[in-house]
């Protein structure tokens, strides 16, 4: 029985391999679309596989076929399908997906796990391809039309939108705006608008998904368009500007500002977009210090609410002077949308500079009204812009009134020129302001008729005008000529005193040496002896003789020296020696004024640059005037000091002239030429003085007298290189 049964089981066996299933394959393979096939993988066979599927796959779709076959057949013209069958039948991942099949062409392929086995399933879809790419066309004209129509709508000036069967907007078009796709829509659906003549111009129509298309075309929608688009604009234009821009709707609340006004009233920009009511920020302003204090603030606070009562009439401005010192124009306009715009500038550097300017022309407009010269400025057009009081008053013209038309160049020049003797300056003026020659600047001398002299100026302006400035010279031409006039006289003089000092200096010459030679020949007892008293008569005649005429040598020299006739040596003089020279040369006068001389210090190597005879010369007359005041019995005090640029030699000594007025004290003052001090009062013998003092000049010296007490203090000093300018 055991060898039967084994027997059968391998005939069936057998008939299983050679025929396949059989009779399984209805209960183990799902039912199929009409072109498909499909295979059921079992531990990487083939267990099941329709007709269709043996005869496109060939072996490798018959019953028992490997996986690996399997996969080689499929993954020949496809590896994305290789890869996603190994990963059904390992993993179990489910997959769909479009391939190519030899011969079929084009297959949908779709693997799914069945329990323990996978299903694979594979349909023809070349069909399928050819409609979906006769769709794509299709869909792609009629976007195209789509987008073509939306387009002739907005340019022709027609609003259009499509709402869902929910109401949402779907799309819309604006004319002359870009198309708002789905789920942008942040506008309220189109109304109808009536054209104006009362027409409405609005319309919708249903669609079969339960959808609304409404149509508006009105010249109006273009218009709200623009006015959107220009409000857009002017607040893109005022976020960059420098001026605060707030603007309140009809309810008061803050709904546009720029960044300048959060700048100007140093406020919060976030707060500024909550949108906070002029109450709100009024008030947060006012405690922030950035509103004008006010005494009655609710009372300035509800003016402003005022405005919006009738915000078509609503007309705001004013400066508000802010707590730190700033100053804000504000103006205050209806807004086209309702409401009150708000326009805030900082005015502080203008209002400053406007005061500045307003400053500067009071001054320059008070300085040329305080001024004693006449000025005028004639526009490039002619007219008379400026004139001060002088310049009326010089030329006779009258006080122009407020108001009159300014005077023209031609009109003031004919009435000018009729006050002027036989000058041109008022052509060369309206020449000047016509632009004639060049505009060259002119000065001259006019003068007028009733005796006048004024000094004339013209010069062009940087701005094309024409100034014109004149001073009266009258009084300084009548001193000038008196000058003139004096100073003619005192060189006539001049030369007279010269013409006597020569003659008196020949004339006395002569007589004086003849005087000298006939005593000399009595002294010599010529004529006989002489007795004694004779002889003392003779010497009396010698010495008044001699010391008239060193009085007339003096007295030229004196006179050569003012007029400049003087010419000095130059040499190093030892000024001790010649101290003690002329000290020697006075002692008979001494003897008889019976005064004497005491020497004080003297700087024995003390030297000074110049004229020897004339150095010489001075020392002897400063310390002869001394000995011509010196009282009886008085003692004359002489010194020589030495510095490093200079040196000096004074004499104390000899009676002083009491000056009118005075009782006691000290008097200073300087040797005149004339021989005479300051004071008035005569100097005795003030001639030698006189000529010591200009002696000491041309070496670039000086000399000075004092006086206290009755007694003179005469100081001479020398520098010890004489300057190359003094004798000149």
């Amino acid at each position: 029985m055991i060898v039967r049964e084994r027997s059968l089981r391998a005939v069936l066996s057998t008939l299983v391999q050679r025929f396949g299933a059989g009779p399984r394959e209805p209960a183990l393979l799902p039912p199929m679309p009409p072109g498909a096939f499909c295979l059921i993988i079992e531990a990487e066979r083939v267990v099941a596989a329709s007709r269709a599927a043996r005869r496109a796959l060939g072996a490798a779709g018959e019953h028992g076929a490997s996986l690996a076959a399997l996969l080689d057949r499929l993954g020949a013209d496809d590896p994305a399908l290789r890869e996603a069958l190994g990963a059904l039948a390992h993993d179990g991942a489910g997959f769909r997906l479009r391939s190519r099949l030899d011969p079929i062409g084009v297959v949908e392929a779709t693997g799914s796990p069945q329990g323990g086995r996978c299903l694979l399933m594979i349909r023809d879809a070349t069909r399928d391809v050819e409609a979906e790419a006769a769709l794509a066309l299709r869909l792609a004209d009629a976007e195209a039309e789509t987008a073509a129509l939306r387009a002739a709508l907005s340019r022709a000036g027609v609003s259009v939108e499509r709402c869902g069967a929910d109401g949402g907007i779907v799309w819309r078009t604006r004319p002359g705006a870009e198309e708002v796709g789905e789920g942008s829509v942040s506008e309220p659906p189109l109304a109808p608008v009536a054209d104006p003549g009362g027409a409405p111009t609005a319309g919708a129509a249903a669609l079969p998904d339960g959808g609304v298309v409404r149509v508006v075309s009105c010249a109006h929608a273009a218009a709200d368009v623009s006015l959107r688009r220009f409000a857009e604009t002017v607040a893109e234009t005022f976020a960059h500007l420098r001026t605060g821009l707030a603007i309140f709707d009809g309810d008061r609340r803050l709904i546009l500002s720029n960044p300048a006004l959060a700048e100007i009233f140093d406020a919060d920009a976030r707060w500024l977009a909550g949108r906070p009511t002029l109450r709100e920020t009024l008030d947060r302003l006012r405690e922030a210090r950035k509103l004008p204090e006010q005494a009655d603030y609710p009372a300035w606070r509800a003016r402003l609410f005022t405005l919006f009562d009738a915000p078509d009439q609503a007309h705001y401005e004013d400066v508000w002077a802010l707590p730190d010192g700033r100053s804000v124009h504000v103006i205050g306009r209806p807004h086209p949308v309702g409401g009150i715009a708000f326009v805030i500038e900082d005015v502080t550097e203008a209002m400053a500079l406007q005061r500045w300017r307003n400053t500067a022309v009071e001054v320059r407009r008070a300085t040329l009204d305080m001024l004693g010269d006449g000025v005028a400025v004639f526009g490039p057009d002619g007219l008379l812009r400026m004139s001060n009081p002088a310049f009326r008053d010089m030329w006779d013209l009258p006080e122009r009134s407020d108001g009159a038309s300014a005077d023209h160049v031609a009109d003031v020049a004919a009435r000018c020129a009729a006050l002027c003797v036989d000058s041109d300056v008022w052509s060369r003026m309206r020449a000047a302001v016509a632009g004639g020659g060049g505009r060259a600047p002119w000065r001259g001398r006019v003068r007028l008729s009733d005796g006048r002299v004024v000094d004339g100026r013209i010069a062009p302006m940087p701005d094309g005008s024409t100034l014109a400035a004149f001073s009266d010279v009258t009084d300084s031409e009548r001193i000038a000529a008196a000058l003139r006039e004096r100073a003619a006289a005192l060189e006539a003089a001049e030369e007279m005193r010269n013409a006597l000092v020569d003659q008196l200096s020949q004339r006395l010459r002569t007589p004086l040496t003849a005087l000298f030679g006939f005593t000399q020949m009595l002294s010599e007892g010529r004529a006989g002896p002489l007795s004694p008293q004779q002889a003392a008569y003779l010497d009396n005649i010698e010495d008044a003789a001699r010391s008239l005429l060193e009085s007339v040598e003096n007295l030229a020299d004196l006179a050569s020296m003012q007029v400049g006739e003087v010419s000095l040596a130059t040499g190093d003089v030892a000024l001790a020696p010649a101290l003690t020279g002329a000290i020697g040369l006075l002692e008979r006068r001494l003897l008889e004024r019976g005064a004497r001389i005491e020497l004080g210090a003297v700087a024995a190597g003390a030297t000074a640059e110049g004229d020897p005879a004339r150095l010489r010369q001075m020392i002897f007359n400063m310390l002869f005037d001394a000995v011509s005041r010196a009282r009886e019995g008085e003692t004359l005090c002489v010194g020589l000091d030495a510095a490093e640029d200079a040196v000096t030699l004074w004499c104390a000594g000899g009676a002083a002239s009491e000056p009118r007025g005075a009782e006691t004290g000290r008097v200073d003052r300087e040797a005149a030429p004339d021989g005479r001090d300051r004071s008035g009062a005569a100097s005795g013998p003030g001639l030698a003085q006189a000529l010591a003092r200009r002696v000491a000049e041309l070496h670039g010296g000086s000399m000075t007298i004092s006086e206290r007490g009755g007694r003179t203090m005469a100081v001479c000093r020398l520098p010890l290189r004489r300057r190359a300018d003094a004798a000149e």
